[in-house]
Formats: structure tokens, C-alpha cells, sequence
């Protein structure tokens, strides 16, 4: 028992003599080898390379345009705002996928004719009369999907907008007014009785049958023109209509381009007011309320 062999832990300081090493009184640490191959600075020396070869490896890569046109449409885009996506000028799959597809346009389409299809695109969706107007309000749109959109993404949107087109880009290309026409929402009528006069009247005056969807919407706002004017005055809805109709179609007292042409202030202020006293259904001294 006097001599029993003790075996010390790591890291104590002896000072008593080292069983078999003739030396007396002589400080010895105990090191473990794993804990000084490992020390704090080799571990923190390797760490230290170690991230920056994960920070190397995760560095983006900027985008190569490929051509100066592409680049432009590319920026172009970005700076439309809400709901087009703005995308990075780094390598990642939406920006190389928006970067062929705009490749592919320009091989049929002049740079011009796209970036005004871009704007005309972003006038659509910022219109208070798009029919799509609530999707587009918690929904963005990539670069990529307005050029086309990829099966999966439109059978999902085809599901809630079955009229919804596959590509706006080609929609776009055919200019304002169809888009216009194509993409408005139809207003509530309050009075249809009125309108279907209007409606009338005005395909005589413009030799055409097939009204716009925006000249319907311009009809229908007239309508509540009228019947607010004749309630505010003490006159029957149809006097109003057949002064209207008798202006454009019999006294050519008026040209306008459009029927937002009734829509004006003016026109109820002083047009109005002025025809029903010439033609003598108001007394010129009459007090117009509008």
C-alpha cells in the first residue's frame, strides 16, 4: 500500500516526486494531448478560416446582362414599384430566368416596345378601374411572370381568375386602349333606366354600336350626374336625358370626344344651366343647385 501507483488528473500540479522518475519535489503539470493539440488559439485560428470559406462560398455573384439593352429593361423594372417585384443585381433563379426571357423578347421585340409595355403594365396595375385590382393588392409580380408565367404558377391563378392572361407582356404590347377596355371593372349601375338612354343616345352620336367597358363606366357615372341634378332642381330625370341627347344628336350645340366630357363640373355649372334656360325650360332667373 506504501507504494501504490496514483494516477493523477489532468491539469494538477505535483509536488510530490513522480512515481519511477528519481526526481524529487519537482513540478510537473498534467496536459492532456487531445487539450494541447486543441488549444483556445489553434481552435479559434482554425474557426476563424473556416468562416471565411463559408463566407466565400455564400458571396453572391453579380449578374451578368449579357448587353447593355438587357440591363436597361432589367432596371428599368426595378424601378416601377409596387406590385413589380425589385430584383437583385445578383445571381439567384428569378433574376437569371427574368434575364433569358427578357433575352428571348428582345430577339422579337425592339427594347422600346418592351419597356413601354412594362410601363403600360404598371399604369394597369395602379388603375383604380382594374378589375384585378384586389389581387394585385397583397400580390407582387416578377419580371419573369409578366413575360410569361410557368404552368404550375398560372393553373394556381387560373383556379381564382379563370379569365387571368398568360403573359401581360403580349397584353401590354397592344397599348392602352385595349388594356383599358380589356381590363376594366364594370360599374355598379344605380340607375340603368338612365343609362340605357345614355347608352343610346350616345351610339347615335358616335355612329358605333360596340361601346368600350370605359365608355360604359363614363355612361354610368353621367347617369348619377342626372339623377343628382334633377332631384336637386325639382326636374324628371328624362327632361335632363332628352336635353342631352337633343344637344348631341339634333342641335349639335355640343362635339365632345368622350362621354367623360359630361363628367365636368362645368358642364352641370353652366352648360346645363345656360341650354335649359335658352331653350326656355328655366326661368332665367332660376337658382340652380348643384
Amino acid at each position: 500500500m506504501e507504494n501504490e501507483f496514483i494516477i493523477p488528473r489532468v491539469g494538477e500540479v505535483i509536488k510530490k516526486p513522480v512515481l519511477g522518475s528519481g526526481k524529487i519535489l519537482r513540478k510537473v503539470t498534467i496536459k492532456n494531448k487531445r487539450t494541447s493539440k486543441n488549444s483556445f488559439k489553434n481552435i479559434m485560428l482554425k474557426r476563424k478560416t473556416n468562416n471565411s470559406i463559408t463566407k466565400d462560398k455564400k458571396k453572391p455573384k453579380p449578374i451578368i446582362f449579357g448587353s447593355v439593352e438587357i440591363k436597361i429593361i432589367f432596371e428599368f423594372w426595378n424601378r416601377q414599384g409596387f406590385p413589380f417585384v425589385s430584383h437583385k443585381l445578383s445571381e439567384n433563379k428569378t433574376s437569371i430566368t427574368s434575364i433569358e426571357k427578357i433575352s428571348n423578347a428582345l430577339g422579337k421585340t425592339k427594347k422600346d416596345k418592351i419597356i413601354k409595355a412594362i410601363e403600360t403594365c404598371h399604369y394597369l396595375f395602379s388603375s383604380s378601374w382594374f378589375k384585378y385590382k384586389h389581387y394585385y393588392s397583397s400580390n407582387k409580380i416578377t419580371l419573369a411572370n409578366f413575360f410569361s408565367y410557368d404552368k404550375k404558377r398560372y393553373r394556381a391563378i387560373a383556379t381564382t381568375i379563370p379569365d387571368y392572361p398568360k403573359s401581360w407582356f403580349k397584353e401590354c404590347l397592344k397599348g392602352r386602349a385595349y388594356i383599358t377596355n380589356a381590363y376594366s371593372a364594370i360599374k355598379k349601375d344605380k340607375y340603368p333606366n338612365i343609362t340605357k338612354k345614355l347608352i343610346k343616345t350616345w351610339q347615335v352620336f358616335s355612329n358605333n354600336n360596340n361601346q368600350t367597358v370605359l365608355i360604359k363606366n363614363n355612361l354610368i357615372e353621367v347617369s348619377e350626374k342626372i339623377n343628382l341634378f334633377s332631384i336637386n332642381n325639382n326636374y324628371d330625370h328624362n327632361v335632363i336625358c332628352s336635353l342631352i341627347e337633343k344637344m348631341l344628336n339634333k342641335w349639335n350645340t355640343i362635339k365632345p370626344g368622350s362621354p367623360n366630357y359630361f363628367l365636368n363640373d362645368r358642364f352641370w355649372e353652366s352648360t346645363i344651366p345656360n341650354e335649359l334656360i335658352r331653350y326656355g325650360i328655366a326661368d332665367k332667373n332660376k337658382q340652380f343647385i348643384f
